[in-house]
């Protein structure tokens, strides 16, 4: 989560693709995660870098981003 006064600045992006980073040297096959449909600057973002965007009821929208070596 980043705080309302650091909006705007890339640290969201930054922090994901760190988030990316750690995944890929953990060798993990996939990550993902829950996001309110509300929340829609998270579900861009990671549309952004390449997650698969699924409804999956009225209070849950999954991002999951497959990983390659």
């Amino acid at each position: 989560m980043v705080a309302d006064q650091w909006q705007l600045k890339g640290l969201g992006s930054m922090l994901m693709d760190y988030i990316i980073a750690v995944a890929r040297n953990m060798r993990l096959a996939r990550i993902f995660a829950t996001v309110l449909p509300d929340n829609i600057k998270m579900i861009r973002l990671c549309e952004k870098k390449g997650f698969k965007i699924e409804t999956l009821d009225e209070e849950t929208v999954k991002a999951s981003l497959v990983l390659s070596y």
